[in-house]
């Protein structure tokens, strides 16, 4: 599945996000547009500037397309996004934005 998302769609379906802040601007975002389309977007220092170009964010890119109950499954078992069946560790590079994702997820669709 692929989602060639725009701008604007960013901008109106963005559902969590969790980043450094600075001028890096590492981080992850959750976008879900609908229950059958979602997907999670490795952010960097050029997302800043809301550019977009096809499926990938200038900066940043697409790491997962599935539906939302898929994005929830993952994200009650800290799932990694590249490697079916893995769990992420605290020891993986940044590992921590896409931890906080998770929880904004669960806390906002599982309640």
């Amino acid at each position: 599945m692929e989602w060639k998302i725009t701008q604007s769609e960013y901008d109106q379906f963005v559902v969590a996000r969790s980043d450094s802040g600075d001028y890096s601007m590492e981080g992850v975002a959750a976008v879900v547009k609908d229950e059958s389309l979602a997907c999670l977007i490795d952010i960097s220092h050029c997302s800043c500037y809301a550019t977009f170009e096809g499926s990938d964010l200038i900066g940043g890119n697409v790491e997962w397309v599935g539906t939302l109950e898929e994005l929830l499954k993952m994200a009650e078992t800290n799932a990694d996004t590249a490697i079916p069946g893995r769990t992420i560790s605290d020891d993986d590079c940044d590992s921590h934005y896409l931890k906080d994702v998770y929880k904004q997820l669960l806390v906002k669709y599982r309640k």
